[in-house]
């Protein structure tokens, strides 16, 4: 994620380098008398909303990948605590070890009989 953050970033910086040269190359054309300049002036206009839109597009994907990743930590957490949290009441085991087994011969060897349920609690 952070790689692809990276280059989005970068991909911005041209974009706003590119916003940056077309407007100086705008303001030069607009201080000419020349209608043709000018109609050059018009069109480099809308390469610069172009450019705009390019530069929002990149900041929302930018944005969505913060997102992401901030909310990925947030559930991560949560079940970080959640499993805390079974691990220190004594009566809930937690992970598959302390699970007799389903029907058959359990992990430690014990006979469960057929129709016991080994995870009772879920």
């Amino acid at each position: 994620m952070s790689e692809s953050k990276r280059n989005l970033s970068k991909a911005r910086d041209a974009a706003q380098e590119e916003k940056t040269s077309l407007n100086a190359s705008k303001t030069i054309l607009q201080s000419t008398d020349s209608p043709k300049l000018r109609s050059e002036a018009d069109i480099i206009n809308e390469d610069i909303k172009r450019a705009d839109n390019r530069i929002n597009s990149i900041d929302r994907v930018i944005e969505s990948i913060d997102y992401a990743v901030r909310r990925f930590q947030e559930v991560d957490e949560g079940c970080a605590n959640r499993i805390k949290k079974i691990n220190i009441k004594p009566k809930i085991d937690a992970g598959l070890l302390p699970i007799k087994g389903t029907f058959g011969v359990g992990l430690l060897g014990n006979i469960v009989p057929a129709g016991t349920k080994c995870m009772a609690s879920m």
